[in-house]
């Protein structure tokens, strides 16, 4: 998994995105377990394990959701 984990972050870097901004941390346990009791039911552990390595990056066209998206 963390091979899988380092490629992610890996294509992550490689990502257009506006000039200056950074890839925002992931999002703490209890954002994830929040997001989890709004839908009433655990998150697919792949969209767990995206949200702990980014939360909401501006990059790519539009953005990237997240459990609070970044506003950079």
């Amino acid at each position: 998994m963390a091979l899988e984990i380092d490629r992610r972050y890996g294509l992550l870097q490689i990502v257009p995105r506006p000039p200056g901004s950074d890839i925002p941390p992931g999002a703490d346990e209890e954002s994830i377990k929040q997001l989890a009791m709004l839908f009433s039911e655990p998150l697919p552990e792949e969209l767990v394990e995206w949200l702990q390595l980014c939360n909401g990056p501006c990059i790519g066209p539009g953005g990237v959701f997240g459990v609070a998206p970044a506003s950079n």
